[in-house]
């Protein structure tokens, strides 16, 4: 690589080294969480899938995690979405330590930053105007706080990125590039990315809409001829696309037709999930789910800058009409938030499914602040109070670090004002200091029961298996370790020894009882 190049890109380099040291700093320090367990045994099988030919022994090992005839598993002839990203790390981390799976998830979460820096670097040529974007997405917490342990939503959120970053490049050319290189590489994009998540197919629409409006604003005129041509060349990038998917998605390889088709129509429904969820103080069902979930998650959880900058873009929408940027970030929210209104999928997790839309908020506010910023008065204001709301955010990070996932802004109170009315540590991150506080602090044995109400796994995990875990079983144990939301499901009351605290706020409560079965 040119060295003048590298040179140039210093305040890159900065970034990448600070967030480098952050990584080797923390990596260790966040719990296993959610579906961390369920990732890894199903990119194991993967893995066993795809070294040997398929043949009826090969479908029916008995070595598989989950075999073919597990309901809801994951053998790779039934799962329902791709794990290309877990099955690379699962070859890295070959000892299955979950350390090793958040160091490396920490490491190509540094993706996300690189290709932000790039997209605006390419559109605005300014070196601070390329790094201001990056420094925006980590004061998102909560998607920063979800890149060492979502090993599922953070990569789409990344492949989704670079997806609009290679529309965005191949649709700006100046001059008529190789339309084969164009092809291979949206076609192999696109074919990540619409697998990793059902609603990673809406980068079509975003192709799509942003290609006629790169035509009309640079007053090319259409004929019938050039739709023509590009329709083919999108219906080759797609047959591509999809040939990329089969290969590394054995359950739509194996019957293309039927299974794409339930692809699609699964992904509304997640196969029929429908446990509960805590919102706005209440546990509710899907269909009493509110079509504002979304919403409400995006207007609680996002910094407050960046909600202010999005809404005031609708004052400088003839301004900012005829920025590129601004127009196919604009384009990829709105279609996926048309398509969350049209279809009303299932949502749970609050804001976690829909990652994905973080980065595309980032850069439609930044954009929208360079427009604003125009003004020197406004400059020094604005200036002043972003960089109070980004210090406030970065001492919540220091709060509620190992947990920066959880973070609420000052709309709703923070922390202690969503306590009780919102999930806080839905995937149960801090079910590894319960279990450590355990281990550290009694002399608990295999002869003492243990209850998780959530991740048991990781408290076996972080235990190094001091002592028995009664899965699914609570009545047995005199020992529970619960996190806040499972607790009010339960009304659990034996003597508490220890509580996860962040800001004030129970996360997590080690209790102690008398067992009720023997």
């Amino acid at each position: 690589m040119n060295l003048s190049y590298i040179k140039t890109h210093v305040p890159l380099l900065i970034f990448l080294a600070i967030y480098f040291c952050f990584t080797f700093l923390t990596y260790k320090d966040y719990g296993a969480t959610g579906d961390e367990w369920t990732e890894r045994r199903a990119a194991q099988d993967l893995s066993r899938y795809l070294k040997s030919p398929t043949s009826y022994d090969s479908i029916i090992n008995l070595n598989y995690n989950d075999k073919i005839n597990v309901v809801y598993g994951h053998h790779p002839l039934v799962t329902k979405y791709q794990r290309s990203y877990q099955l690379v790390q699962n070859y890295f981390n070959f000892k299955g330590y979950y350390e090793w799976g958040h160091l490396l998830n920490l490491i190509f979460g540094s993706v996300l930053f690189i290709f932000t820096y790039a997209l605006f670097y390419l559109h605005y040529k300014s070196l601070a105007k390329a790094i201001i974007p990056v420094i925006f997405l980590v004061s998102c917490a909560r998607l920063f706080g979800d890149i060492p342990t979502n090993n599922k939503d953070v990569p789409f959120a990344i492949f989704y990125l670079i997806s609009i970053f290679f529309i965005y490049v191949f649709l700006n050319q100046k001059q008529k590039g190789s339309a084969y290189l164009k092809i291979i590489s949206l076609g192999i994009i696109f074919g990540i990315t619409q697998t990793f998540r059902t609603v990673g197919f809406s980068i079509y629409f975003v192709y799509i809409f942003y290609f006629f409006y790169v035509e009309f604003i640079e007053g090319r005129k259409f004929s019938i001829s050039k739709i023509a041509d590009f329709v083919l060349e999108l219906f080759i990038i797609v047959v591509f696309s999809l040939f990329v998917s089969m290969s590394i998605f054995p359950w739509l390889g194996s019957n293309f037709f039927a299974n794409f088709f339930h692809l699609l129509l699964d992904a509304k429904s997640f196969q029929n999930w429908d446990d509960t969820i805590f919102f706005a103080g209440e546990f509710l069902f899907k269909a009493d789910r509110p079509w504002y979930y979304l919403f409400t998650w995006i207007f609680i959880t996002m910094p407050i800058y960046i909600l202010a900058l999005i809404g005031s873009s609708v004052f400088f929408g003839k301004k900012l009409f005829k920025n590129k940027l601004f127009a196919i970030s604009s384009i990829a929210f709105l279609v996926n938030i048309a398509l969350y209104l049209i279809l009303q999928p299932v949502v749970y997790n609050g804001i976690r499914h829909f990652l994905f839309l973080i980065p595309i908020m980032v850069i439609i506010s930044t954009t929208v602040l360079y427009k604003v910023i125009e003004n020197r008065k406004a400059f020094v204001v604005i200036s002043i109070l972003i960089s109070i709301n980004i210090v406030s955010i970065g001492w919540n990070f220091v709060i509620l670090h190992p947990y920066e996932y959880i973070y609420f802004n000052e709309l709703v109170g923070g922390i202690r004002g969503a306590s009780g009315k919102y999930e806080l540590d839905y995937w149960g991150a801090s079910y590894k200091e319960a279990a450590e506080w355990i281990v550290n602090n009694t002399d608990l044995t295999q002869k003492d029961f243990i209850y998780a109400c959530n991740v048991d796994y990781a408290v076996d995990y972080y235990s190094g298996k001091k002592f028995f875990m009664t899965y699914g079983y609570p009545e047995y144990a005199n020992y529970t370790i619960c996190d806040s939301e499972n607790e009010m499901k339960r009304n659990y009351t034996g003597k508490i020894l220890y509580e996860v605290k962040r800001d004030g706020v129970i996360l997590n409560t080690v209790r102690e009882h008398e067992k009720t079965k023997f």
